[in-house]
């Protein structure tokens, strides 16, 4: 064998980098689609959060109407309730002077 036929350090190297190189991209292939789904996958978890954020005002905002509405029907069922005794008191009395007994 002869000094000739064996490679140079330059050649070794350039194939060594070639070598290298050839297996990072068939990694990067690999991991560029795992990558973008992470990438995607958070960037979903921030506009889920976001919108969490955003439904929680409005969720508070809803409950205190519901609750200002449960109170208002609270006070009109009290209101019926007098109304009504005092219906039946005036139609009581209202017979009892068409009887003449007052």
């Amino acid at each position: 064998m002869n000094e000739s036929d064996l490679p140079t350090t330059k050649e070794c190297l350039v194939n060594n980098v070639t070598f290298v190189a050839e297996i990072d991209i068939n990694i990067m292939e690999i991991y560029f689609p795992i990558i973008t789904v992470i990438k995607n996958t958070i960037i979903k978890c921030n506009s889920i959060y976001e919108n969490a954020q955003c439904n929680k005002a409005i969720c508070s905002i809803l409950l205190d109407r519901a609750m200002s509405v449960e109170l208002l029907i609270r006070i009109l069922e009290r209101r019926m309730k007098r109304m009504k005794k005092d219906s039946k008191m005036k139609l009581t009395i209202i017979i009892l002077l068409n009887l003449k007994i007052f």
